[in-house]
């Protein structure tokens, strides 16, 4: 067996297979790319909408709050900053409107936005999950396919040379499987990274539509409510609409 091995089956394979290792090697970088990549942009994004919503929920009033906005809500903003800049934005034009935050359909004008805010939001976090979920699924065929055809051309060999014994077999057939064992190693950390993204993105939508909510009582009632034994005020879903 001192002949066989990656490096021995890389040198004796064919063209069919060496392509099908290329494009697992393409599948297997494609897929760190996103890995890597959006694993540090959610780690990013995660501690600077920590920081964003620690301090507006220290605001005790509409006009505290949108002080905390960032001059710029763009892209590299928090979500939770764009979803509030959304929701401000949308409160002044329905007052010029001379409409009432606190009716029914002031509320539901905010929830509009906030609700079109969060579903870009919810798009940017789903960004990169389809080409994840894509090679988690079709790595091991493609890895399949390239053991099928690397054992057809091991047999087909062993056929013309006329030597069949296990010692002549059991080489070529063990490093055609490298195939399988190669479209696993690809599969299995992008199936892993598409579902740790997935859970992580569901609980930031989660959060960004009670923020949301929370965003709704402030603007219809001009405080938030403090936190009962907290030194700054939370906002729980059932925030006190009552002014202090």
């Amino acid at each position: 067996m001192a002949d066989s091995g990656l490096l021995h089956f890389l040198a004796g394979a064919d063209t069919l297979a060496r392509v099908v290792l290329a494009l697992l090697l393409l599948m297997s970088l494609l897929s760190w790319y996103q890995i890597l990549g959006k694993g540090l942009r959610t780690l990013l994004d995660t501690r600077r909408q920590c920081r964003f919503l620690a301090a507006f929920r220290q605001c005790r009033t509409v006009g505290e709050c949108e002080r905390q906005l960032p001059a710029d809500t763009d892209g590299s903003s928090p979500a939770a900053a764009r979803v509030a800049a959304a929701a401000f934005a949308a409160g002044r034009r329905w007052r010029l409107g001379g409409g009432d935050l606190a009716s029914a359909a002031g509320s539901e004008f905010i929830e509009r936005a906030v609700y079109r805010e969060t579903a870009k939001a919810r798009v940017a976090l789903e960004s990169g999950l389809s080409t994840l979920a894509a090679i988690a699924s079709t790595a091991p065929f493609v890895g399949l396919f390239g053991t099928v055809c690397s054992i057809y051309h091991a047999l087909l060999a062993i056929g013309q040379s006329g030597q069949g014994g296990i010692d002549r077999v059991a080489g070529p057939v063990a490093e055609s499987l490298i195939m399988t064992a190669i479209g696993l190693a690809v599969a299995i950390p992008a199936a892993l990274a598409h579902n740790a993204f997935v859970r992580s993105g569901r609980l930031a939508t989660a959060e960004l539509e009670d923020f949301g909510e929370e965003l709704q009582s402030l603007l219809a009632s001009g405080v938030a409510a403090p936190q009962a034994g907290q030194g700054a005020p939370a906002w729980p879903l059932g925030v006190s609409r009552e002014a202090t």
